[in-house]
């Protein structure tokens, strides 16, 4: 078996066609990224929280005005001070929030989320603080000082994290997503797999088919080269990204090690599967092949981001049935929760629809015979 993997090896590395999809591409679509996404200024506002803010002029809290004041720039971005417009931008959701700057103070928000929680506890810890204050003046008003500069400090030490206690840059899904992308264009290399061994398809296939080598060996030598290969490019991927373009992708190698190689078999036995079933030509069969990847991929989260979230709201079953927005979603849990499960979570589910797409496509091909070459 060693000699038919060395010679379908060096077959499959001369298909440049293939191999550009499966790792040229990934690579050139990362580096636009970095292009896209390497404005820092436009990456900082990016996080900065849309909001209005309507004063009260007879009963307005200074204190608060002067708060929002500090904040304006750091967490939020005020908008507009006109409550009609504050209200239309509201609705359009151009806006998060509209703080009310009334004797009770009052925050409007249209949806729940995390920028309108974040929006509610810049306000409660206003009051939280202002009443501290308040009593520290009628009880011990010479601690004023102390107690201010204590809350000073206290903000000086807030860093922004995810809710899992790592840091996450909002961009990264799309890193995720492409790299989820690239497994799913290991797709290609399967393809070419199954197509080899059709001979009604291709010249070379009749060729094989009657060469003096049993069936199943070929197709199991097929299989193991083009998963290695195909292995071989998403980890390149990964180290372009991580220490080339120097995308803050994760250190985790060996769990990273672990997706690329589940998201490699993955995109390997799809393209497998569906180079094998029916008689169409391959044309066809290629085109439903992108059609599936990119789909895939888009709903993943690749060209619209947030799309995967989207997704797990309203149709949650479909993110367990992607198996790129599974591979997107095991990167992003690696990035963000320090709890494995979800992580391990998605590891079993992709794994799953590996061995669901080799047990078919294995019983595919292997019964196919032909009355004549």
């Amino acid at each position: 078996m060693r000699h038919l993997m060395k010679y379908r090896w060096k077959e499959m590395i001369r298909r440049r066609d293939i191999m550009f999809w499966a790792i040229a591409f990934p690579m050139i679509l990362g580096t636009l990224f970095s292009f896209a996404f390497s404005n820092g200024e436009e990456s900082e506002a990016f996080h900065k929280i849309p909001v209005a803010v309507v004063t009260k002029q007879d009963t307005k809290d200074e204190n608060f005005a002067l708060f929002l004041k500090e904040m304006n720039g750091d967490y939020i971005k005020v908008k507009t001070n006109d409550e009609k417009k504050a209200l239309k931008l509201l609705k359009s959701g151009d806006i998060k929030g509209i703080y009310y700057n009334e004797k009770e103070l009052q925050l409007a928000v249209t949806s729940n989320g995390m920028e309108q929680s974040i929006l509610e506890t810049l306000m409660d810890a206003y009051e939280k603080n202002r009443d501290v204050i308040i009593d520290v003046a009628k009880e011990h008003p010479e601690k004023i000082p102390e107690v201010v500069k204590s809350m000073e400090q206290s903000r000086k030490v807030v860093k922004n994290v995810s809710l899992g206690g790592k840091t996450y840059d909002e961009f990264l899904q799309y890193y995720f997503a492409l790299i989820a992308m690239a497994c799913m264009f290991g797709a290609f290399l399967g393809m070419a797999n199954s197509m080899d061994m059709q001979a009604n398809i291709t010249q070379l296939a009749a060729r094989r088919c009657i060469a003096p080598v049993h069936r199943i060996k070929m197709i199991i030598s097929d299989m193991v080269v083009v998963f290695f290969m195909h292995f071989i490019n998403v980890c390149v991927l990964l180290l372009y990204l991580r220490f080339i373009l120097k995308i803050e992708i994760g250190n985790q190698w060996p769990q990273m090690i672990l997706v690329a190689f589940i998201g490699s078999m993955i995109g390997v036995s799809l393209g497998t599967f569906i180079g094998a079933i029916g008689k169409m030509g391959e044309n066809i069969k290629v085109g439903i092949l992108i059609g599936v990847s990119l789909l895939c991929s888009f709903l993943a989260g690749l060209m619209v981001g947030g799309m995967k979230n989207i997704i797990d709201q309203y149709i949650p079953i479909v993110n367990r049935l992607n198996p790129a927005a599974l591979i997107a979603d095991a990167f992003y849990s690696m990035s963000v929760y320090a709890d494995p499960s979800r992580f391990i979570t998605d590891i079993l589910f992709m794994t799953a629809i590996s061995g669901v797409f080799i047990i078919i496509t294995f019983l595919l091909i292997r019964r196919e015979r032909y009355d004549s070459i």
